[in-house]
């Protein structure tokens, strides 16, 4: 969580208004499918809302940008993940080729 001028006592109907709100920003129908595609992104943006117990001093805005943040950090790590798979696939490859080119015929 951000860490942002967290409050307490936890207001429970503001941080249920605030839960309200952020729901339909990652599900466009509230359903049982919707909600299951969602379910790190709802989970991150509840994260932004209450951390420990405490509710954060954060809007819905800021919500937003924190979980995009969290999405591209998590969308570049996975672009270099990838990256660095097909070039152990390509090395093994080469490996491969020049381990049978070495093999004397008999």
């Amino acid at each position: 969580s951000s860490g942002i001028n967290a409050e307490w006592p936890l207001r429970p109907g503001d941080t249920l208004r605030l839960f309200a709100r952020v729901i339909p920003e990652y599900c466009r129908n509230i359903d049982e499918k919707e909600v299951s595609e969602n379910v790190f992104q709802l989970i991150f943006a509840f994260d932004e809302i209450v951390a420990l117990g405490y509710r954060e001093n954060v809007n819905l805005a800021q919500i937003k940008t924190f979980t995009e943040m969290d999405s591209h950090d998590e969308k570049v790590y996975q672009a270099v993940r990838q990256t660095q798979e097909r070039e152990a696939k390509e090395e093994k490859r080469k490996k491969s080729d020049c381990d049978s080119a070495l093999i004397p015929l008999l």
